[in-house]
């Protein structure tokens, strides 16, 4: 998986999680605040930052990644894993298989056993301590940019009675369950689905996402793209080149962002 660059941001202790923090690279004031729930690759991940500088760029906005992961991340040479275990032979599916197992059971044991504080509490605390923070008594909008893993925890504020963000993104999610994670929406949410996702892909589960959001009393749009999962982070599981399609998306959440600031 190539670089597309080198992250230019800043990692500093935010709300009590180790966190990157990047800012327009012009000097501009913000416009507001993007928080990313990120993947299971973590906050560490080089594509995420690198992602967080576009929004940054983009939208004029103060981007932080905080490690809602607790410090227990895949590797990003999962991907290679995975990328030969659902578009590989045979032969390549059974060798990746090994190596995604010894990659995901730890992650998925310290998640979901061994955290002191669950991930949804973990997310909730810090977007609350933002919902108070410096940025927020100025006036400025929290957003926040659920990825994959982080998408369904970025949905579960938008769900919150006294919601802490103003508008919601989310990119590929996984572990969603449809309707029930997407009937209590609060806050307008923009879906960025893949296709060929094999987490919440395919037709006919995107045209369920649709039907279930159109019902909401919040706003929502959904778009689906031809790529996999992970594209937004130029990850894509297939391995193809969806570069074209990542940068779409990342103008998707920063025209959702602005258009909810109005």
């Amino acid at each position: 998986m190539p670089s597309q660059g080198t992250p230019r941001g800043c990692t500093t202790r935010l709300h009590g999680l180790d966190s990157y923090l990047t800012e327009p690279s012009d000097g501009r004031a913000i416009e507001g605040v993007v928080v990313v729930v990120s993947d299971a690759f973590g906050w560490e991940f080089e594509n995420t930052r690198l992602l967080a500088d576009h929004y940054a760029d983009k939208g004029g906005y103060r981007v932080i990644v905080p490690d809602f992961l607790g410090g227990v991340a895949l590797p990003p040479s999962t991907v290679q894993s995975l990328r030969g275990f659902f578009g590989g032979s045979l032969l390549g599916k059974a060798y990746s298989a090994i190596w995604l197992a010894l990659a995901w059971i730890p992650f998925m044991v310290y998640q979901n056993f061994l955290r002191r504080t669950s991930p949804t509490s973990t997310v909730a605390t810090f977007f609350s301590a933002m919902s108070h923070g410096p940025e927020a008594k100025r006036g400025l909008p929290v957003f926040a940019a659920g990825l994959s893993w982080g998408g369904r925890y970025a949905l579960s504020l938008a769900s919150m009675p006294n919601p802490p963000v103003k508008a919601v993104f989310v990119a590929h999610p996984s572990h969603v369950s449809v309707p029930n994670d997407l009937a209590r929406l609060t806050v307008p949410v923009s879906f960025a689905l893949a296709k060929e996702d094999h987490a919440l892909g395919g037709d006919k589960r995107i045209a369920e996402v649709q039907r279930v959001v159109g019902r909401s009393a919040a706003k929502c749009e959904v778009k689906a793209y031809s790529a996999g999962h992970s594209f937004c982070v130029r990850a894509d599981f297939t391995g193809k080149d969806t570069s074209a399609q990542a940068d779409e998306a990342e103008d998707q959440a920063v025209g959702w962002f602005r258009s909810q600031s109005l």
